[in-house]
């Protein structure tokens, strides 16, 4: 009988041990805990970050600075824009885009180093910015989204209009970089929705239409907006 108490006191003191080894346990880190060691835009700070080198995407260990409008420099000169994913809202993840999204995963020709002059990079309205060669269209998804050259337009009379994702150049307006058909640029306006938290442009029209986004709307769907 005593031997048996014995053993089971023994066996008790062994299931307490592994207990409390378990409880502290170092933890493994994984991507996920990248968010809490998010680089600040002051400083270079060595972070666990992942990288979307064009589509594929890995975990890397890199210091980084700002230079700012969303742009990071390494210490091998490499350039990275920063993004969030967010697919799972509790997860936060911080990414930093490497290259311009294209069909060719691998090539280095689309590396931001080489496409970016970062002197002049700068963001303007909407999901667009722009350097003094290329204006680039940000498209925001909850994987964080990618960054692209907008060919279609003419860098030089290309503008935005504030607090929108309307935009127009000589020729065309655009809508979040789609075209939107038969608008004229010569006499296209955004139309504003103010109110006590927010302004909103989500409408626009010109000397013919109206527009909804990229759409033709009617001028009723407008004030429909614009009353509620």
């Amino acid at each position: 009988m005593l031997n048996n108490v014995n053993t089971a006191v023994k066996t008790l003191y062994c299931i307490i041990f592994f207990l409390l080894a378990a409880c502290h346990a170092p933890e493994n880190k994984t991507a996920q805990d990248a968010p809490k060691n998010d680089v600040s835009d002051s400083a270079p700070r060595q972070n666990i970050y992942m990288v979307d080198n064009g589509g594929c995407l890995y975990v890397d260990s890199i210091t980084i600075d700002s230079i700012g409008h969303h742009l990071f420099r390494d210490q091998k000169g490499n350039l990275y824009f920063k993004t969030y994913d967010r697919s799972e809202p509790k997860k936060v993840i911080p990414v930093l885009i490497s290259r311009l999204y294209n069909g060719w995963e691998g090539d280095s020709s689309y590396d931001l180093r080489r496409n970016v002059d970062a002197a002049t990079f700068r963001y303007l309205d909407g999901n667009y910015y722009k350097d003094t060669n290329h204006v680039f269209i940000f498209n925001q998804m909850h994987d964080g989204g990618n960054l692209v050259i907008f060919e279609e337009v003419d860098l030089k009379t290309f503008k935005t209009y504030p607090g929108s994702f309307y935009a127009a150049d000589k020729r065309h307006v655009y809508y979040m970089g789609r075209l939107v058909k038969k608008a004229d640029p010569r006499t296209f306006q955004c139309i504003y929705k103010y109110d006590k938290d927010d302004t909103l442009c989500l409408y626009g029209k010109d000397s013919r239409a109206y527009f909804s986004g990229e759409n033709k709307c009617s001028k009723a769907e407008v004030d429909a907006f614009l009353k509620n």
